[in-house]
This record gives C-alpha cells, structure tokens and sequence, in this order.
C-alpha cells in the first residue's frame, strides 16, 4: 500500500501541538497602471477589459477574481476578498486577464508575491507584472494591492481542539483526458467558513500524496467534518471526484486514523485528533475563612490533654506552639502553649483552631488548620521545627483549607502532644466551683450514693463500643464491665449523659423489662463521646430485678443449647 513506503517530509508536523494555524488574509487588489492594450478593431483599438485573479500558489480552493473593468489601460477596482487556510510558505500569486467574449482571455501580467513579503505585518504596494507583452511605454505595468494577516479566532483555553491530517487518497476516479486526475482535497466544518482547510494541488495522478496537517478553527463539541476532492481544470469549473462526510462521534473525542470511503470513487486517508483541556479543578474554599485574628473571645469548646489532663478554653480564634523563643504574636492568657520537654517538632506557631456558630445560631463548627511539617522530629521546613505535623484522629491536617473537628476528635500536635477536643462552657470558671456544680447534679440523680455509678468515657474504644449497643441491658453490661464490675446484674432503670463539666445531656427512665426492650437506645449513646460522663442506678426493685435475672438465666440456656447443637454437628 502507498502510505507505508511514503516517507514524509521533515517539515510535516508530527504531534498535533505542532499543528500549524493557518492564517487568514484580507486581500484587496485596488489598482493596475500601464496595462498592455489587447482589444483589437474599430471601436476597442487601444484598450483592454481587465480583471484579475488571485489564489495561494497550488491551493486551487482559495481562487477569486474582481470584477471586470472595460475599455482602461489604468484600471481601478478597489476588490476586497478574505482569503482562508494560508500556510506557512504559501505565496500569493497575481494574473491580470483581459477579458475577451468569444475568444480566450488574454493574460495581461502575472505577479507573485512571497509569503516572507507579507507575513506577519502585511504588504500594501505594487507589484511590477511579468509577462506583460509589448506596452509601448518605457515602465513595466504594475498592480497595486494590500494584503492584512488577520488574527485568527480566539482559542477557548478550555474548548476542545480539532487537528485533521490528510495524508493522501488512493483510486480516485479519473477526471481528466488521458486517465489522469489533478487532485487537491477541502476539509471545513459545514457552515464555518474560517474553519476551512485545503491541501495543494497534485498534478497527473490517482493515488496523491499531501501529508498536510493544520487545526481546524472554530471548532466545537458535535461539529461535522466535510471532506471533498476535486479535480482542478485550467478552463473551466473544477470537477468534484468525491466527498466524505463525519459526523462528530466518529472521531470526537477518542480522534480517528484510517481510510473513509469517498461518494463515486477512492478512498481518503486521514488522522484526526482531538485535544480536549483537562478542566482544573475548583481551588477548595476554606469554609473558616472570615474567622479572623482579632476574634478572641470564648467558645464552647475545650482542649484536653490526653497525658496530663490539662486543659485549654478555646477561643473563636486559638493559636498552637511553643511557649519558649519568644512568639509575638501569641497570647500567654488565650493561646495553648505546648511547652514540656521534647516537643523539638512543634513548631513556635505551629496551628491554628478557628471556631464560628452557623446562621442557626444553635450550630458551631470547629477548624483546625496547619501547614507545618510531616517529616518527622527535625525535619521541618528551615530544619529543625514541626516536622511532625499536625494529625486529627491519625489523618494529616489538609494544608490548604484545614480540617474539621468535632468533640472526641483525638489532636496529636508533633510526635508527643496528644489532646482530644471536648465541649466546654462558654465561661471559665475555678475547677472548685465547676466540681461543685458537678456534685450537686450527681446528687439530683440518684439519692442513694450506694447505688449510683459513674463511667467517664475513657478513649476511643470505649466510645465506639458503647455506640455498638442497640439494646438498654447491652450498654448496662457494657458499661458495668468498662467499670470492674462484670458481675453486677445489670438492672439499671435510670441512664444520664453529662458532658465534660458534668452538665446534664439527656436522661433516661425504663422501669420494666418490657420498656427497656422497647428503649431506643441510640438516643443514649448519640451524645456519648470521650470525656463524657454516663451515670446510673442500679435498682434492686423486684419488680425489675426478678424479669432481668429471668432474662439472664433465659439467655443463658440459650446459649449453652447452641453450643451442644454445634458439637453435635458430624465432622
């Protein structure tokens, strides 16, 4: 086959970025003076009927010619034509004809102008025309034309692009005398003019060789491509040897490469490509943004160390670093300085906690932001500070927008720091008059000490395997066992949930066996988090305490009944 033994030229375009664009020309040819005169009798002796013609050299496609003047040997014509698809080296080439009614159009001048001569700033003089005859003056003839490169449309950055490659067409039909054809092919998308691109002409064959590739401008998603060939003829009407038509999901927008067929005859070879822009993505908004520096009051939240149990009120706006090296920009009294012995990876700013209550005004968001390190002790950035980073619940902080926090998220600042983020009162107070008001909650629980049991909600652990339980006398068990106290029947009839400061969160009562099966336990657990405080009673009403046992003992035997059917399954 043709296309395997073809070496193409070294100046063809391989990659579609290097497709050229061609290039779009405002042509007008104003004037010609000192014309031949080739009108011969009575009443045109001395005078000529002039027009002109103008195409790129070898690209049959953009021919045009202006109007004819009669009976001047000085023509004006002032003819303006937009000229697409110049590439780069294609000159413009000039003929001046006289036109003749009954007989062949005599030539007056040919001019060719380079494509150096007018690309990139354009051409406005005259050309002197050879082949001009005998004029009888002593000036050749010359025509005066201007020619403007105009820019060609905007490329949308995120549009997709269009690059069409014809390499050539085999078997086309035989257009001209002697079984031979002058081929050159036009690609355009139907109804865009600009987006035409033609190939140049190749004389005497059937099998022609282009390998010519441009962008086809103007392009959008769902056009068409419309391929046709034509035969060129000196004389007359260039004759249509096929036509090939694409519609859009033939190529868009996986490209294609192959032959398609043409109407009448031959097929066409082609290589089209498409470039679609990979859309960036959206840059995530910080939804703390307008939280800013001055906005130093309290929030309801707390920090607690998970090691030494201080803790820390938050502010709307909380710095986190070391208290040695002297930070400016740290407050003593609002900020939490992280100041025992080997935190050499903490950085002396190395956090940041923003807190904002929703337009609900019941709602609070809390934001931990930090940019610092990740690499281990020592290996900040600068070297030697918050190489550690900052982690929430094991997962690095997100360095450009933060990551959000909610009570009973574990914070590890550097390697050593570990705080868990609880709720907290808006208000500070001593922890003597906060451990009073603690007491005096508990009490309105339960009136007998003896009976009353607290579960301060340790770690993680404890949580989540509170938060497993879907039934009242699973959290009891559960609870008992986190106390020491696996034995203890779990008859419990009264649960109440404390926050960190030992403020009430909900309470609950089921004083029958029937109730508690029936409690919807989620609404216990769905307020239990680490540094929270689960209170109860355990009953010894018998009334209760006689159905729990009976439960017990029913489950029991349940269980034991199970195992014996198990072993007595054959191996």
């Amino acid at each position: 086959f043709w296309l395997k033994n073809y070496n193409a030229p070294s100046w063809g375009p391989t990659h579609p970025a290097m497709a050229q664009v061609r290039s779009q020309l405002r042509v007008t040819i104003k004037s010609a003076k000192g014309l031949r005169a080739a009108d011969v009798g009575f009443f045109r002796a001395g005078s000529s009927d002039p027009y002109v013609t103008c195409e790129l050299l070898h690209r049959p496609h953009s021919f045009f010619q202006t109007d004819v003047i009669e009976k001047t040997l000085d023509p004006v014509w002032n003819y303006e034509h937009i000229v697409y698809g110049c590439a780069s080296g294609d000159p413009l080439e000039f003929r001046v004809f006289d036109h003749d009614t009954f007989s062949r159009d005599d030539v007056l001048g040919v001019a060719t102008l380079p494509y150096t001569s007018f690309y990139p700033n354009g051409f406005n003089g005259s050309l002197t025309l050879a082949k001009s005859g005998k004029t009888g003056k002593a000036d050749p003839p010359t025509l005066s034309v201007s020619v403007e490169v105009l820019p060609n449309p905007v490329i949308k950055t995120l549009a997709p692009r269009l690059f069409v490659k014809i390499f050539g067409a085999s078997h086309l039909r035989a257009g001209d005398i002697g079984g031979k054809s002058d081929p050159y092919c036009v690609c355009e998308i139907p109804g865009k003019e600009s987006s035409v691109f033609h190939t140049q002409l190749r004389m005497t064959t059937l099998e022609p060789v282009w390998d010519e590739e441009a962008e086809i401008l103007g392009y959008a998603e769902g056009d068409s491509l419309d391929f046709r060939v034509f035969d060129w003829d000196a004389v007359g009407k260039n004759d249509e040897l096929g036509r090939a038509f694409l519609k859009s999901e033939a190529f868009f927008p996986n490209g294609f490469e192959g032959s398609v067929n043409l109407t009448n005859r031959g097929q066409l070879q082609l290589k089209i490509t498409v470039v679609v822009p990979v859309k960036p993505k959206p840059k995530p908004v910080d939804p703390g943004r307008h939280v800013g520096r001055d906005e130093r009051w309290p929030v309801p939240f707390i920090l607690r160390s998970l090691e030494t149990g201080r803790v820390h009120q938050l502010m709307a706006y909380t710095m986190i670093g070391r208290s040695y090296g002297g930070s400016r920009s740290m407050d003593p009294d609002l900020d939490l300085f992280l100041d025992a012995p080997g935190n050499g990876d903490v950085s002396r700013e190395h956090a940041l906690i923003k807190a904002w209550q929703l337009p609900d005004s019941e709602t609070w968001r809390v934001r931990i932001y930090c940019s610092k390190g990740g690499g281990g002790w020592g290996r900040g950035e600068g070297g030697g500070h918050a190489g550690g980073g900052t982690t929430v619940d094991g997962v690095p902080v997100n360095k450009e927008i933060g990551t959000n926090l909610e009570p009973g998220s574990i914070l590890r600042f550097g390697l050593n720091e570990f705080w868990s983020l609880e709720r907290g009162s808006l208000h500070r107070r001593s922890s003597i008059a906060a451990e009073s008001q603690i007491q005096e909650r508990v009490s309105s629980l339960v009136e007998e000490t003896s009976t009353a049991r607290s579960l301060r909600v340790p770690s993680i652990a404890c949580k989540h395997t509170l938060c497993a339980c879907r039934e009242w006398l699973d959290l009891v068990a559960v609870m008992l066992e986190w106390l020491g106290e696996p034995d203890e029947p779990p008859c419990v009839d009264c649960i109440e949930v404390q926050d960190e400061l030992g403020t009430p969160i909900s309470r609950h009562f089921a004083s029958t066996l029937d109730e508690q099966r029936a409690y919807d336990v989620s609404s216990i657990v769905r307020n239990v988090r680490v540094g929270a405080t689960l209170r109860f009673r355990l009953c010894s009403d018998p009334r209760l305490l006689a159905p729990v046992l009976r439960h017990l003992e029913d489950d029991g035997h349940r269980l034991e009944q199970f195992f014996k059917t198990r072993d007595e399954i054959p191996d």
